[in-house]
């Protein structure tokens, strides 16, 4: 052990004696031979892809001139977009409803001006919901349900179904009356007496 004295304070250390060449090399070896412990990482569980289903199939698309299977055959698959064509992608622009450009590869970018649309050489979508929340959804749905003239009941005011139930039920006295009544034949009309000459002679005598 060393003391050194520095500005009055003792200060004491060991004195390290340096390794000798077969010192340093016999080290060197055993470190090598040491093998660490293998690290255990805990297992990752892979979660499943997640299937994405067709949402429930609308009555009315909001393109009739395309149809899911053909937006599926494009290359798109992803039921959260309906299909369009470049007609009614612009119409819908204009209404301020959100338009998507679909590609090939299954990914869509939004349509931010009527440019957009035009310059465009596939075709398009609309949300689902943003359909079937609209204006012209909910018209086309009232539509259907209103019944035709043909399947309309005529709806009597009660006084008359009364009257007319009551005509029904009781048949008509006059002419039961009528259909009654027998009409005798009138009697023939008297015929003349014609006097003999008997006759007038016993009248005479008389």
């Amino acid at each position: 052990m060393r003391t050194d004295i520095v500005a009055g304070v003792e200060f004491s250390q060991y004195a390290v004696k340096p390794f000798t060449e077969n010192e340093e090399k016999t080290v060197i070896e055993t470190a090598t031979e040491i093998t660490l412990p293998t690290p255990i990482v805990p297992a990752i569980k892979q979660s499943k892809p997640v299937e994405r289903t067709e949402p429930p199939t609308l009555q009315y698309l909001p393109d009739a001139t395309i149809t899911i299977t053909e937006r599926n055959q494009y290359g798109y698959t992803r039921p959260e977009l309906l299909p369009l064509n470049k007609d009614r992608a612009i119409s819908f622009l204009r209404r301020k409803m959100t338009v998507y450009m679909l590609n090939k590869d299954n990914t869509e970018v939004m349509a931010n001006y009527l440019s957009d649309i035009q310059n465009h050489d596939g075709i398009f979508g609309i949300a689902y919901g943003a359909w079937l929340n609209s204006r012209e959804y909910e018209k086309q749905e009232l539509q259907t349900h209103i019944p035709t003239p043909d399947k309309q009941e005529t709806i009597l005011p009660p006084v008359a179904e009364v009257l007319l139930q009551s005509q029904i039920e009781q048949p008509n006295t006059t002419q039961l009356s009528e259909a009654a009544t027998v009409k005798t034949p009138s009697p023939p009309p008297a015929l003349p007496v014609i006097k003999s000459d008997l006759a007038f002679r016993q009248e005479e005598v008389l």
